[in-house]
């Protein structure tokens, strides 16, 4: 806070807010959940923010304004202009995010994205690829092929007639393309027609909801927002209530402000670092169902008390998260679910309160496995480039995507007997919902649904229905779809483009007996016909088998040999274990006792605290202990406690080197930044005192500092210009990002710089692996390229 009273800073979680006599409340930074803080509070969203030149810290998006965007829209009574302080690049970013959230993909970018597959099954060249991408364009500007589509919704044509009729227009074009057509492709006309088709009924569904016409979007955000620039100088200007009232606030380093009226500096906001963590709910073992789901969060966007909508659904004992919160995997562990429990991200729609944790998840360097379609895959990764400094074959590369499209049942990689299938829901910009079964040995199917994002209101359905809006087919999908299932998931509330519960009424007993009700706007009281999930809940429609005593312990022992060298090895040790069971916060070991044994996690979880910090969480397979074996000091590093019931197999040290044991995974703890870890073992570290060269005249040609600590002033000789950079920078010449001037000098400020050298060939290679490094790297090399363009320097690792 700052001293003068006048002038006061709050503290938000990763955000602050500036309130100043004569002035709105300023708020600095947006990260995900903002929204929700301030309703927590019963306090109205200001209209003033100011964004940080650097929205990536750490691995994590911190930055998420559509909500914002949303609740001036939709929620608060007050229709005041927003006011966005912020760089000419992030004015740019911030509308394609806001286009694409709020209005929906071009209907270009639906067909592109739509005719992907397509592509690739008329096995076309690059050269033919780039006439087909024209061609599509041709298709995608004529709108007399979209009248005739909507007339023929109108007429309350037949499925096979609307076909027909987009087939004859596609037979006419190809005449015109006869190199198309000479590829003799089985069905070209029908291929392209059912396309064609589709994007264009999401095309008018998504006009259903929408604020404004997309050539209008423009004009429809510049009448909500008003953009002020950063100047050269990185200050910006903010006006009083009264007249010529005025107040400078001045970024004087990333994510860092200093607040000047008249002439005084009344305070100084620094949200360059992250706050700690919010705590976690206690710990809650969960059982895991065979096929069901876990609820992580089941609130609305706006929901100040619950977590955004997120769960686990699971089959055959393995998981697929559908959409994902903001560190739902840390959220999930408190759970007793980890990483490896889930093999999938299913992403239903690029809104974020449903794809926040996805963006988080692959800036953080996680390689993930999405499902989705290409039409909402794509423009995800449109939104994912606006957040970022990367390009979409970039971010694409960081991806496993699996692909579904509309009611083709397919089963899934990883899985011996699930299958998804897959339909568009109703919403404001392309949705998806599904169902998953389970075909078990007798053939008979067990199914879950998930209606995911959608207005359900089969009154104005109806009404939407008689004035031509949905082919016959689309109604009745629209209509139905998740209803024949032994579990159904459906969300409702969240504002106007959301199912209400009233609109639920209809729903016979036999039905609503089978749904649990998620995405809920405000705390539910009970309700006489609906379920409402939970947070932490599981609903299992597929228990795990019952098994005995002694299927129970030869399934543990088999799951714990994880990351021994054979298994063999592991059995001969089986004589001289013990069995031991611990409850929950007993402490198996401390910090500082000598240490005679190590362990295996048979059932259960483990927490590792060093210096009575919680560090990791152990999982079943897990070997920890044998770092008192490994190192001459048999001293215990840190402190094991039980984080749930606990059964260990207890094995005396002596035998760990007799039996040549190898290292599992998550043994040790994670005390360095991931990305720092990663970076250190790929070069050389250099010592410099203060006033040393760090450059010397004869470096090699496409060398590379990082600064680990201490200090480095970067002065340009012709230009005066002059950085100071601290640890985890960048120095050196970036391919795509300028380079070090030859009359330009980096110098040791401090005695304690050390740095770590390597060739750009390798710190390339790095990119590829962190994908939140190399954007930290590039995205400071932006903003420093006014004052010292051939610096090449990144933010704090």
């Amino acid at each position: 806070m700052a001293e003068n009273k006048a002038f006061q800073i709050l503290k938000g979680h990763n955000f602050r807010v500036l309130e100043a006599d004569g002035f709105d409340d300023i708020v600095f930074g947006c990260p995900p959940g903002m929204v929700k803080a301030f309703a927590m509070e019963n306090k109205a969203l200001p209209s003033h923010y100011v964004i940080p030149f650097r929205n990536l810290v750490s691995g994590r998006n911190n930055f998420d304004f559509e909500f914002i965007i949303y609740s001036f829209l939709f929620v608060n009574p007050e229709k005041k202009k927003i006011s966005v302080y912020c760089t000419r690049d992030q004015k740019i970013s911030f509308k394609k995010i806001i286009k694409e959230t709020l209005f929906g993909p071009l209907f270009q970018s639906l067909l592109q994205a739509q005719f992907r597959k397509a592509a690739i099954q008329f096995k076309l060249s690059l050269q033919e690829q780039k006439r087909f991408d024209s061609f599509l364009k041709t298709v995608g500007a004529d709108k007399k092929l979209f009248r005739l589509f909507e007339n023929l919704l109108k007429a309350k044509a037949s499925d096979p007639s609307l076909n027909s009729g987009i087939r004859d227009y596609f037979a006419s074009a190809l005449k015109k393309h006869k190199w198309l057509k000479g590829k003799k492709i089985p069905r070209t006309e029908t291929i392209l027609a059912q396309n064609y088709i589709l994007c264009a009924q999401l095309k008018k569904e998504i006009d259903l909801f929408s604020l404004a016409d997309q050539k209008d979007s423009e004009k429809f955000l510049n009448n909500l927002i008003e953009f002020h620039e950063f100047d050269k100088n990185k200050s910006v200007v903010v006006s009083g209530r009264k007249k010529n009232n005025k107040l400078k606030i001045v970024q004087t380093r990333s994510s860092a402000f200093e607040i000047i009226y008249k002439n005084k500096n009344k305070g100084t906001v620094d949200i360059s670092h992250l706050d700690p963590p919010e705590p976690l709910p206690e710990f809650e073992f969960t059982e895991k169902p065979f096929m069901g789901v876990t609820f992580l969060g089941v609130g609305s966007g706006f929901t100040p008390k619950r977590r955004n909508s997120c769960l686990i659904m699971w089959s055959e004992g393995k998981g697929i998260m559908v959409d994902s919160v903001p560190d739902s995997f840390r959220l999930a562990l408190n759970y007793g679910i980890v990483e490896n429990d889930i093999l999938y991200i299913f992403l239903s729609h690029v809104h974020s309160d449903h794809d926040t944790g996805l963006i988080e998840s692959i800036l953080s360097g996680k390689r993930i496995r999405v499902i989705s379609t290409r039409i909402i895959f794509e423009s995800f990764l449109r939104k994912l480039e606006a957040i970022t400094c990367f390009s979409i074959d970039v971010i694409e590369g960081f991806i496993d995507f699996f692909e579904v499209e509309p009611h083709k049942k397919v089963k899934l990689p990883g899985f011996d007997s699930t299958y998804m299938t897959f339909d568009y829901s109703l919403h404001s910009i392309p949705s998806g919902r599904f169902t998953l079964a389970y075909r078990d040995e007798t053939g008979k199917e067990t199914v879950i649904s998930h209606s995911g994002d959608t207005k359900y209101d089969l009154q104005l359905i109806n009404e939407w229905n008689e004035q031509g809006f949905f082919g016959r087919k689309r109604y009745e999908e629209i209509v139905g779809f998740i209803w024949d299932a032994d579990l159904i998931v459906h969300d409702i509330g969240g504002g106007n483009l959301h199912t209400k519960l009233k609109s639920l009424d209809h729903i016979e007993d036999k039905v609503a007996e089978k749904m649990i009700l998620v995405h809920q706007h405000y705390d539910p009281e009970p309700h006489p016909k609906f379920r409402f999930g939970s947070e932490g809940q599981s609903v299992s429609v597929i228990p795990h088998p019952q098994k005995n005593a002694r299927e129970s312990s030869e399934s543990g022992t088999t799951l714990s040999s994880n990351g021994l060298q054979k298994e063999r090895e592991f059995l001969n040790l089986l004589p001289h274990t013990e069995v031991v069971k611990y409850q929950m916060d007993e402490v198996v070991f401390l910090q500082g006792d000598i240490g005679e044994e190590f362990y295996v996690i048979l059932d259960g979880f483990a927490e590792l605290i060093f210096d009575r910090n919680p560090f990791a969480l152990y999982e079943k397979g897990i070997i920890f202990g044998e770092l008192a074996v490994l190192y001459k000091n048999s001293r215990r590093k840190s402190t094991i406690r039980a984080k749930s019931p606990l059964t260990l197999l207890r094995i005396p040290c002596q035998l760990y080197k007799k039996n040549h044991l190898s290292r599992g995974k998550n043994q040790f703890p994670e005390f360095l930044d991931p990305v720092l870890k990663t970076v250190l073992s790929q070069g050389e570290i250099h010592g410099w005192n203060k006033g040393d060269p760090v450059f010397l005249k004869k470096r090699l040609p496409g060398e590379v500092h990082i600064l680990l600590c201490g200090q480095v002033n970067v002065q340009d000789e012709d230009s005066q210009a002059k950085v100071v950079l601290e640890g985890g920078s960048v120095i050196g010449e970036l391919e795509g990002a300028g380079s070090l001037p030859d009359r330009t000098s980096a110098v040791a400020a401090t005695d304690d710089v050390y740095t770590l050298v390597m060739s750009r060939k390798r710190l390339s290679q790095i990119f590829l692996m962190v994908p939140s490094f190399q954007h930290s790297v590039y995205e400071k090399l932006r903003r420093l390229g006014s004052d010292l363009s051939a610096i090449a320097a990144s933010s704090k690792i």
